[in-house]
């Protein structure tokens, strides 16, 4: 009798421990992680995978940044020119800027060209200024949208040098005929700011302007440009950096081994964005040597930014020369080493200064 009664309890339990087992939760192997398109991939936020599966690394890279992505990038760049006068400072939204453009306009005086991958994140950007021939064809080489508020004759007529013909299919949104996607920052106005540096647009205003003006595309294309994860020795030490443009301003760099950044100074002090008092800071600084002419009464300059030419790369604290080209208006900026092997620079985004031939370009 008792040896009935153990078996009894022995099938109990193990009847009880079938049941315990199915009721287990099983992972859900074919759950997907809900990630928006374009984001960077997080360590901590990796998709789930079947077991006889073997790990398959990303294989996409931002096109401006290089930072590996989930799914390949789709959007449309903006490129919006930036007013770099003295009495203009500090500039708001450039920390969201992946590429920073600067080339002088008149005699010293530069301004920039802020290139973006994603307008919604900036809250405010500017003040927003004239666009140059210069930017016409910088924008042309990301099948950007310019956004700009009037310009020089010439970059108004669309071209993009001194004697180039019209651009066809120019997409550009100017505040001077669409000024309800801008608005003039009062606190600017109210603390003496000149007029003329107090134009200003949000992210999201400009989106909408894209949006209403058809021009709202994707652009999913591949803007030439290579990226490298490791850190790189090549190249002389650079961690103090100084371009002088052709009329004399100038803009310095100083790199933080710390954060394998640059640090932007001009007029005697760090650059900072407005919107946060952050310092501007990039990966990598880089030089394209132009032919550059100045117009008689000296009030436009003139880049030719299409076919190739010199020009330096600092990234990492070491700085090496470059050979840049760019086959037609609408083509991107390729950048390689003397024998024609593709560069590789660092991941994250970039300052660019377009200079003539013969600037002084100084490192240590």
């Amino acid at each position: 009798m008792k040896r009935i009664v153990a078996l009894l309890l022995l099938l109990c339990l193990i009847l009880c421990g079938c049941k315990t087992q199915s009721g287990v939760s099983k992972p859900n192997d074919n759950a997907e992680n809900n990630y928006s398109e374009g984001d960077p991939i997080q360590d901590d936020q990796q998709q789930t995978k079947d077991d006889d599966q073997p790990d398959t690394p990303a294989t996409y890279r931002h096109p401006l940044t290089g930072t590996i992505l989930r799914q390949p990038w789709s959007g449309q760049i903006t490129a919006v020119v930036i007013d770099n006068l003295w009495n203009a400072l500090p500039q708001h939204g450039l920390t969201h800027a992946n590429i920073l453009y600067e080339a002088e306009v008149e005699s010293d005086v530069t301004s920039y060209l802020a290139v973006f991958s994603d307008l919604t994140k900036v809250s405010m950007v500017g003040p927003i200024t004239k666009t140059r021939t210069v930017f016409n064809s910088i924008a042309l080489s990301y099948d950007a949208v310019l956004i700009h508020s009037g310009g020089s004759s010439l970059a108004l007529e669309g071209r993009y040098d001194s004697s180039s013909d019209t651009i066809i299919n120019w997409k550009h949104i100017d505040e001077t005929t669409s000024s309800q996607y801008f608005y003039r920052d009062d606190q600017r106005r109210n603390e003496g700011y000149n007029y003329a540096h107090t134009l200003f647009a949000s992210g999201m205003s400009l989106r909408q302007g894209l949006s209403e003006s058809k021009l709202d595309t994707s652009a999913g294309k591949d803007f030439g440009l290579q990226f490298v994860d490791a850190t790189s020795s090549a190249g002389k030490t650079a961690e103090n950096i100084t371009i002088t443009f052709k009329g004399g301003k100038s803009t310095e760099f100083v790199y933080d081994a710390a954060t394998g950044k640059y640090k932007l100074n001009q007029m005697g002090k760090d650059s900072v964005d407005g919107n946060t008092g952050a310092a501007l800071t990039f990966e990598n600084v880089i030089a394209l040597y132009t032919d550059q002419t100045r117009s008689a009464d000296g009030t436009h300059e003139f880049f030719n930014t299409v076919g190739s030419g010199e020009g330096y790369l600092a990234m990492n604290g070491k700085i090496i020369p470059i050979l840049w080209s760019r086959e037609s208006l609408r083509s991107p900026f390729t950048y390689t080493h003397g024998d024609g092997t593709p560069i590789s620079q660092s991941v994250g985004n970039s300052y660019v200064a377009i200079v003539g031939a013969k600037t002084p370009i100084s490192y240590q």
